[in-house]
């Protein structure tokens, strides 16, 4: 609740103690209740296997963090709940021995999921983000849902696109609709994505050869959530570019290639946003497709055989090449979409000058006597 701080005190610094967050008295525990339902099937004498469940989850008074006026006196934020979240999807799990012989075996194993997230109640919606109001915690969205004014371009140049212009439009007030549909009449707030993966699956193999030698690799992809690009958004805004681009040359992208100054060139379009977003600090076109796949991870491990063992008068020895983070497809304008400049925070994503997870060459040798 406090922590120690430098103060001026009668013309010097002392050591004294500053409040970190005020209590709550309101605040309710975290529970929840879940049903599951599903299917777990082999063929083929075990040769293939399917997992198929479906899960039906209700939150209730989930613990988040709200904002606070920084007149209150304290610098971080107060816990507080949210009435009810919703989670439902399912899990497709199928494992298939592809070959089985003495001297070779191959098997794979495929899994897909799908979740979908809701807040169904909230009294008052819950606004937070780094450096921008650029999430919010929504009756009728998902949780921590991106949302800040639309920019559109019009004959007169960039302007935000209004609630009233959008008449399938729904705020805070309103019976929750389509989430692409929600606006906030107070800002004009659109939805701007989701920060959580509506999908998730992976692929993996692993090869056996003479019963000393194995391969492994494993590819996964997520799919259908957004990531808000805060470093570019931070050069673009805070930093305000410059001739020729500058630190954020998409504010600076000419019609005729290359890049407009004041004196010469016409911006394109997308230039003409993100320079009026900017000045409005709307991070609505820095939310960006997160959608990626990757090859995570393969491993080669050779296990000496017996004969070797004993002429090296030892009982075991073995001898892997990993690597990780090999490849990666996506559709992201930032290093990675994996990447979050908060941590692992229950709400808060965005990457803002943060280092993406690196490729790795691990090699080990394992010996036993």
């Amino acid at each position: 609740l406090v922590a120690t701080t430098q103060v001026a005190f009668q013309g010097s610094d002392q050591l004294g103690i500053s409040p970190l967050r005020p209590g709550n008295p309101l605040l309710s525990p975290e529970t929840g209740e879940e049903w599951e339902a599903g299917v777990d099937l082999s063929f083929l004498n075990d040769r293939i296997g399917l997992l198929a469940p479906y899960y039906n989850q209700k939150t209730y008074n989930s613990v988040v963090t709200r904002d606070l006026p920084p007149s209150i006196g304290f610098p971080n934020e107060q816990f507080t709940n949210v009435g009810q979240i919703d989670n439902r999807g399912f899990e497709v799990e199928l494992d298939a021995l592809a070959l089985d012989m003495d001297d070779f075996t191959w098997d794979w194993r495929f899994v897909v999921s799908n979740n979908r997230n809701e807040i169904s109640e909230l009294v008052d919606p819950i606004i937070f983000g780094l450096g921008t109001n650029s999430q919010r915690h929504q009756q009728g969205l998902p949780f921590a849902t991106y949302a800040n004014p639309r920019v559109i371009m019009d004959t007169d140049g960039p302007r935000v696109l209004t609630c009233d212009e959008t008449p399938n439009s729904w705020g805070p007030d309103d019976e929750p609709g389509d989430w692409e549909d929600f606006c906030d009449p107070i800002d004009n707030a659109r939805y701007g994505g989701q920060p959580t993966p509506q999908w998730y699956g992976s692929a993996q193999t692993t090869i056996n050869l003479f019963k000393y030698v194995q391969l492994y690799a494993l590819f996964n992809f997520n799919s259908g959530f957004q990531l808000f690009n805060s470093t570019s958004e931070f050069l673009c805004g805070f930093l305000g570019g410059g001739p020729g681009g500058g630190t954020c040359s998409d504010i600076f992208e000419s019609t005729s290639g290359g890049f407009a100054t004041s004196d010469s060139g016409e911006l394109t379009d997308e230039a003409q946003i993100k320079a009026f977003a900017a000045g409005i600090q709307s991070a609505d076109p820095w939310y960006d497709t997160g959608n990626f796949a990757k090859l995570a991870t393969v491993q080669l491990r050779f296990d000496m055989p017996p004969s070797v063992l004993r002429f090296l008068k030892m009982s075991g020895m073995s001898i892997q090449f990993i690597g990780e983070n090999l490849a990666s497809w996506s559709g992201y304008g930032g290093l990675d979409p994996e990447i979050n400049n908060s941590g692992q925070t229950e709400a808060s994503r965005a990457e803002f000058l943060t280092l993406p997870p690196t490729r790795r060459f691990i090699g080990t040798i394992n010996l036993f006597f």
